[in-house]
């Protein structure tokens, strides 16, 4: 049986990487890894090869706000024009945000982006899958960029004060195991799903009661063999992850 061929976009990125480390155990997968700093002919020919499309790239705190445009959109009205070209019938899953309901740059960009995709699944007939996740934690993710998760995780094992403006602010989380194991089965099934997505188990949380839990971890030497809340579960073994960098 031939390996099926995967273009992933932001390969190098925080999904992608969690993304590819599973996809290469299964070991059935031939991956197109292509990233920013690669030139736009590797992407042509993966767009002409590929079978499942993952287009994971973006950018979320840019130094310049136009970024967000000129990466979120442009980039992948680029990739959907290459996939016009060599008339593609691959299914592409695509990673938005919950953001793109929100009046700001980047949710706007996001939006601009799913609506691309959407306007040419709906012409081509192509399935399509737009997941608009939440806050995405876990082991890799970046901290001051990607996830408070990951900040506070970072701080806590270099010994750096953790900073609350807003305890009682509520926040919706998603660990990337979870997302990584959602992209599978879409590859795998290619389920008939509406869109946007918004996958589950999310898990909602104030951000005081995150910094309590991941401090309790870093005083008491988390076990995760005591836990049996899925949510701490994924937290502990996230702030773990830390540790062990």
């Amino acid at each position: 049986m031939n390996a099926k061929k995967i273009l992933i976009t932001g390969s190098r990125g925080f999904i992608g990487q969690n993304l590819i480390n599973s996809l290469r155990k299964h070991g059935e997968y031939e991956l197109f890894q292509y990233t920013h700093e690669d030139d736009l002919s590797l992407l042509e020919k993966f767009s002409e090869e590929s079978e499942v499309v993952i287009h994971l790239a973006g950018v979320n705190r840019p130094k310049d706000p136009k970024s967000f445009d000129d990466v979120n959109r442009g980039f992948t009205s680029t990739l959907i024009d290459l996939l016009d070209k060599h008339n593609s019938r691959a299914p592409i899953i695509f990673s938005s945000s919950t953001q793109a309901q929100d009046h700001n740059f980047y949710g706007e960009s996001k939006l601009e982006a799913e609506k691309i995709i959407d306007a040419y699944s709906k012409l081509n007939d192509i399935r399509t899958y737009i997941l608009r996740l939440p806050g995405v934690f876990g082991s890799g993710c970046k901290p001051n960029y990607n996830s408070v998760v990951a900040t506070f995780c970072h701080n806590l094992v270099n010994g750096i004060p953790i900073e609350i403006h807003e305890p009682s602010t509520e926040i919706t989380l998603i660990y990337v195991n979870d997302v990584v194991k959602n992209i599978l089965t879409m590859i795998q099934h290619l389920p008939q799903i509406d869109n946007p997505i918004r996958l589950r188990p999310v898990h909602k949380v104030t951000v005081g009661k995150l910094a309590e839990l991941l401090m309790t971890f870093s005083e008491q030497e988390a076990t995760i063999e005591l836990l049996s809340d899925p949510f701490e579960i994924a937290l502990c073994k996230t702030f773990l992850s830390y540790k062990n960098i």
